[in-house]
């Protein structure tokens, strides 16, 4: 339970103080891990964009402190990742890591050197090198 809601100058929520809450996370039953290698690059996406360490594959990407300008970052990411053809209203209507992996994973197209490319760009993410 955060006991004050940090704001800014400006009065708006302080998103890099209420980081420092995260830690103390009720909801661990809830928590759910990424089952796959999408589920697992698109949670690390994720984590880059939102700045957050622990994110569920169920989590909604709004409720993390998503908004319009990092859902076109996360738009970027994913499709330059996997080499797809994901829309902006695909990323809206499916606000979980789970939803977003399993579309991606319909669309990709099997293509030489995908899984080396795949695996390559997931090596970046983690890297920061993105």
């Amino acid at each position: 339970q955060v006991p004050k809601i940090p704001l800014t100058q400006n009065l708006k929520f302080d998103r890099k103080k209420l980081k420092e809450f995260e830690e103390i996370d009720e909801t661990e039953d809830l928590y759910e891990k990424p089952k796959n290698d999408f589920e697992k690059a698109v949670l690390e996406i994720w984590k880059k964009i939102l700045e957050l360490k622990k994110i569920g594959v169920e989590d909604d990407f709004y409720e993390l402190g998503g908004n319009s300008i990092l859902l076109i970052k996360l738009y970027s990411l994913l499709n330059k990742t996997f080499s797809t053809d994901v829309s902006v209203q695909d990323l809206f209507d499916n606000r979980t890591i789970r939803k977003q992996a399993k579309i991606i994973e319909l669309k990709t197209l099997p293509k030489e050197n995908t899984d080396e490319k795949f695996q390559d760009n997931v090596r970046k993410i983690k890297l920061g090198r993105r």
